[in-house]
């Protein structure tokens, strides 16, 4: 995974931090959402060795498009949020990820 996405709360506060002083208010929910998003993103580039694949959120969930647009798989979340997921154990929200993305691309 690309060292740019934070994977745990100490590079999330880093990461506010950095922007912060450079005029960027950025609140740890979002960074939160947008390392999650980056790092399946990632998890399903790595798999399909390339980036054909799209992740974006759908209100809690993360939503997987194909290159044709069309919708192939939503991950939910282990409690209510990512967010409350990847606070209270990011490495595991990770690893999950990296194995939905792993199934999901091997059973295509």
């Amino acid at each position: 995974m690309s060292a740019v996405i934070p994977e745990n709360m100490e590079e999330i506060m880093i990461k506010q931090a950095m922007l912060a002083k450079n005029g960027k208010d950025v609140s740890t929910d979002e960074l939160i959402k947008q390392a999650v998003l980056d790092a399946f993103q990632a998890f399903i580039d790595q798999e399909l060795e390339g980036h054909y694949d799209q992740v974006s959120w759908d209100s809690k969930q993360l939503v997987v498009h194909d290159i044709n647009h069309d919708e192939i798989a939503r991950i939910d979340p282990q409690t209510d949020s990512f967010i409350t997921d990847f606070e209270d154990n990011a490495q595991l929200v990770l690893f999950k990820l990296e194995d939905q993305a792993r199934k999901l691309i091997g059973s295509r």
